[in-house]
């Protein structure tokens, strides 16, 4: 029969803004396990999570390996058996966290983000550059298409007037091995 744990989790690194608590929820969802995960004030991922130990330990390693697909950078993950009794819901699930310092917290975020693309505006040009330069070659690939539709065209042309030449030949054969 397996063990049953619940485990204590903390997460570090930069593990906030970037949909991994949704990550971690479908994740810990599709392996069956009980808990809760939320964000706490100090800038790491808290959760409490319940099932089968290797099941619970796999589930931490898939966290770290593939959590960078959501864009969050994981330094560390640290867990501690809880020894009593911990009432969990049915499911696996995300705690909203204090929605004022959570709203708080994104709009920081945010205005960092905007901070950084008007202090580096110079990248503008290149994107603007880039952008033409592909609609010059998707213009040229238009001309390339005209090109080949026209070559097609001729081609199909010249086989039929090749097929009533050889056709001409064959008649001109048949005449003249006929008189002889």
């Amino acid at each position: 029969m397996a063990h049953e744990v619940c485990l204590n989790v903390v997460v570090t690194g930069k593990v906030q803004n970037f949909g991994f608590r949704e990550f971690t929820v479908n994740l810990a969802n599709i392996l069956g396990l009980k808990g809760y995960v939320f964000n706490d004030v100090d800038g790491t991922v808290k959760m409490v999570v319940a099932g089968n130990k290797e099941e619970i330990l796999g589930f931490l390693n898939e966290l770290k390996s593939k959590s960078g697909k959501t864009g969050a950078v994981i330094e560390e993950i640290n867990f501690s058996e809880i020894g009593a009794t911990v009432f969990l819901p049915p499911k696996f699930v995300k705690l909203e966290t204090e929605e004022v310092m959570d709203l708080a917290r994104k709009f920081d975020k945010g205005i960092e983000i905007l901070r950084e693309i008007k202090n580096n505006t110079e990248a503008i040009p290149r994107v603007e550059s880039a952008i033409q330069e592909m609609n010059v070659k998707l213009g040229k690939l238009d001309n390339v298409e005209k090109g080949i539709n026209e070559l097609n065209t001729s081609i199909k042309s010249n086989t039929e007037y090749l097929r009533k030449l050889g056709e001409a030949i064959l008649e001109i054969l048949k005449k003249k091995s006929m008189e002889e």
